[in-house]
């Protein structure tokens, strides 16, 4: 640094002449000012300077550009040409910039304003077709109010039609049971005829023949040697109807019509026939039989539906759209049956024998579906809807218990052959729940909602079987038979999560319809089957007599 200071200084004592104090110089600093006067004194690094006016001042020499000394004013008005250009240029830069900056607010304005006016056409587009839409919920509001009271009409004619056929039906089944009465007392009075004429048979044959006397005492009669256990079991084909999900899909057509929240109207099930079987356990001695038994009938069923849905759309409007089933694949229902029961002979001939019975039953009735599906397109004249795929995952179980009376008419000819006919009633009371969950998929995302309903019932039962028994060898016989179960359901009390629009008096009066129109949807599940099988006997009253 040292050396460069006093290369400085030699090049200003070289450059400066030596009469320095006697002429004008002119001295340029590097920050752009030009001063006109006198170096009155220099040292090493700073100068000693007076200007025109005389005013003295010390100027150091690392901030001074250069120094002359001879045609200074040519220089000087040089410079000062050069500075005048610059601010000229710089004034010209100015104002490009501020006609630069004035356009650019101008055409920001223009912009603006286009956006303002789009803004305003889209807005009055938007009222234009929430007052369209306001209008068409309006026409299809009175529309569903004409459908719904032409509905009305319509179930109350089928109401009064159920119940005349009920009121028909009941009046047939009295007059059977008059016919039965009739039936049985005419047999009862065959009867006494029969042991009256067996009775004097008897005196007669004991005047004829006194000497056998003792020997027909000593021998036991066929009913208090009759001591055997018996084990059977069978399959089969069954079909079976559940009154359960046929009243779960009748309370949802109401639904659909009084709720105004959308919903389903379902087609009539498709049925097909599926495996069946069943095992007993007999026992019986002397004029008493005893059974336990059970028998397992399944059916595959499935169901379509069409309805609409309602929803926000992509706008926040409320949309009403259609809906179908798209896939409907079969699914299994079953019907399960427990019972044990015991009869006693009341009358015992060499070709037939009469036994009334007393029993109790316990049943099981479920089923399950996880693959039906529901589809509902989106509208093309409205952008904001929305493509939908609905899965219904549907479950229904259903558990009766109650005591059973009846009749059962057995008969055997020769030693091979045997039938046995069962006809008893069922006084049962249970309790069924219905659970639906719809899970829609959209965008990726899905929603769920479930419904159910919990009904309690009493039901009258009928339940009618027959087998035809073939005595292969003494202890293993092949049998055939069929089993009819008829279930006619009456309703206690109604439980259900139902979704209703509308004000608090108005869902509740509907909520009070519903359960007063459902009262006729209670219907039958009825549950049939065939069987084929084998068994095996105990007979231990010949052990006995051994």
């Amino acid at each position: 640094m040292i050396y460069l200071k006093r290369i400085f200084v030699l090049s200003l004592l070289v450059l400066i002449p030596i009469n320095i104090f006697s002429e004008t110089q002119y001295v340029y600093m590097k920050d752009g000012r030009i001063l006109k006067g006198e170096v009155l004194h220099q040292s090493a690094d700073k100068i000693k300077f007076r200007d025109e006016e005389g005013k003295e001042e010390e100027i150091l020499k690392h901030s001074i550009k250069r120094i002359i000394f001879k045609n200074a004013e040519a220089e000087y008005k040089k410079q000062r040409q050069e500075l005048e250009a610059r601010l000229k240029q710089e004034q010209e830069a100015k104002l490009k910039r501020e006609r630069e900056a004035k356009l650019k607010q101008e055409r920001e304005t223009k912009l603006r304003r286009e956006r303002e006016a789009k803004l305003k056409q889209e807005q009055e587009a938007k009222l234009k077709q929430e007052q369209e839409a306001k209008l068409k919920q309006e026409q299809e509001a009175k529309l569903k109010q004409e459908q719904e009271a032409k509905l009305k009409q319509e179930q109350e004619a089928k109401l009064k039609q159920e119940q005349e056929a009920k009121l028909k039906q009941e009046q047939e089944a009295k007059l059977k049971q008059e016919q039965e009465a009739k039936l049985k007392q005419e047999q009862e009075a065959k009867l006494k005829q029969e042991q009256e004429a067996k009775l004097k048979q008897e005196e007669e044959n004991k005047q004829i023949v006194t000497e056998e006397k003792p020997k027909l005492e000593t021998q036991p009669s066929p009913i208090a040697e009759f001591h055997k256990l018996e084990i059977l079991a069978g399959i089969g084909r069954s079909q079976y109807e559940s009154q359960v999900s046929n009243f779960h899909r009748g309370v949802e057509g109401y639904a659909t019509v009084l709720g105004g929240n959308g919903g389903f109207f379902n087609s009539a099930p498709t049925r097909k026939d599926s495996d069946a079987k069943t095992i007993n356990l007999r026992y019986s001695w002397k004029r008493f039989v005893g059974d336990i038994g059970g028998s397992h009938m399944n059916s595959l069923e499935s169901t379509t539906s069409v309805g609409y849905i309602v929803y926000p759309d992509l706008s926040s409007n409320v949309v009403s759209q259609g809906a179908f089933t798209a896939q409907a694949p079969l699914h299994t229902i079953s019907y399960k049956q427990i019972n044990a029961q015991i009869s006693y002979s009341v009358y015992k001939h060499s070709l037939f024998e009469i036994r009334p019975i007393l029993g109790y039953y316990k049943i099981w009735q479920t089923g399950k579906d996880n693959s039906t599906y529901d589809i509902s397109p989106k509208d093309p004249n409205n952008s904001s809807s929305v493509d939908w795929a609905i899965r219904y995952g549907t479950s229904f179980s259903d558990y009766l218990s109650g005591p059973s009376v009846g009749l059962s008419i057995d008969s055997k000819w020769n030693e091979k052959w045997e039938t046995r006919f069962e006809l008893q009633r069922q006084f049962l009371h249970g309790n069924s729940i219905f659970t639906r969950d719809q899970i829609a998929f959209l965008l990726g995302g899905a929603f769920e909602n479930r419904t159910a309903v919990n009904n309690e019932w009493k039901v009258d039962g009928l339940n009618l079987s027959g087998k035809l028994i073939y005595h292969w060898k003494s202890s293993v016989f092949f049998w055939t038979g069929f089993q009819y179960s008829k279930l006619s359901y009456k309703m206690e009390s109604y439980g259900g999560d139902l979704n209703l629009s509308g004000d608090p008096v108005s869902a509740y009066v509907t909520s009070i319809l519903i359960q007063s129109l459902t009262q006729g949807l209670a219907n039958n599940s009825i549950a049939k089957a065939i069987y084929v099988g084998a068994g095996y006997s105990l007979d231990f009253s010949k052990k006995e007599t051994q």
